[in-house]
């Protein structure tokens, strides 16, 4: 009976999930990792705007830093909300609308895990994450969301367990 309840303590423990959650009112960036500037052969460095863009993610994560690093593999939901333009509130009375223009969000997202990775997010680097939704739009209140979710990513619908 001790053996167990000791392996069902085990088998909770190594399931059990950690996670990062927070949403960052701001106006997101929008230069990228992309936006460089190319001396000679093969060397490049970030153009200023995306300097600046970084150190702003930068401080942003650092604010909500996890005491340790996520581990396993990681799910991670990122969703960029951007201000309305005229136009996009125009068509979404008010509601979020999708943003279809520049800044592609995997290039937003290449600076956002570069820089968790920076401050310890994951316990092996950004390669950790395995499952990335990210989301891109216009809405009333801008800013940043984040939820990481490490260890065992259950209820994730692409690890079912199923082979495809």
């Amino acid at each position: 009976m001790k053996k167990a309840k000791t392996e069902k303590m085990k088998t909770e423990t190594e399931n059990k999930e950690s996670s990062v959650q927070f949403f960052h009112p701001c106006n997101p960036p929008t230069s990228t990792a992309q936006e460089r500037n190319w001396y000679g052969k093969g060397k490049s460095a970030l153009k200023p705007a995306a300097r600046l863009a970084r150190a702003r993610l930068k401080a942003i994560v650092e604010l909500y830093a996890p005491e340790a690093p996520l581990t396993g593999a990681i799910y991670a939901f990122v969703r960029w909300t951007f201000p309305h333009t005229a136009e996009s509130k125009k068509r979404a009375q008010g509601l979020v609308s999708p943003k279809i223009t520049a800044p592609d969000t995997h290039n937003l997202s290449k600076f956002l895990f570069d820089v968790m990775a920076e401050t310890g997010y994951f316990e092996a680097g950004d390669q950790q994450v395995c499952t990335e939704t990210i989301v891109k739009c216009h809405g009333d209140a801008p800013g940043i969301c984040v939820i990481l979710i490490g260890g065992q990513v259950s209820g994730c619908p692409f690890f079912d367990g199923r082979e495809v």
